[in-house]
């Protein structure tokens, strides 16, 4: 909670460490730590008069890139897409 971007890059890229060896499960609104995930679920609540249901989706890349956009931006705009784009890439590299 309220860590830096390169803070939290760095959180992520541990965390991917950690990975390679033992199975982390995390929650997180940073793109930065986002980014260096194995796999990328989407978990969402929709709520009516009588019920609450949750559904959880695995995304694929594209998918992965635009959530990290509205993560990092509150929108997906030409901007934040190739900020997440770039972030993704490094992730991987």
């Amino acid at each position: 909670s309220g860590v830096s971007g390169s803070v939290a890059s760095s959180i992520g890229q541990k965390m991917r460490q950690i990975a390679n060896d033992s199975q982390v499960f995390a929650v997180t609104h940073l793109s930065q730590v986002a980014a260096y995930a194995h796999q990328h679920y989407s978990v969402r609540k929709t709520q009516t008069d009588h019920s609450t249901t949750t559904s959880i989706q695995l995304l694929t890349q594209q998918q992965r890139i635009e959530e990290m956009a509205i993560i990092s931006s509150g929108s997906i705009t030409d901007a934040s897409l190739q900020a997440a784009k770039e972030l993704y890439q490094r992730s991987i590299d």
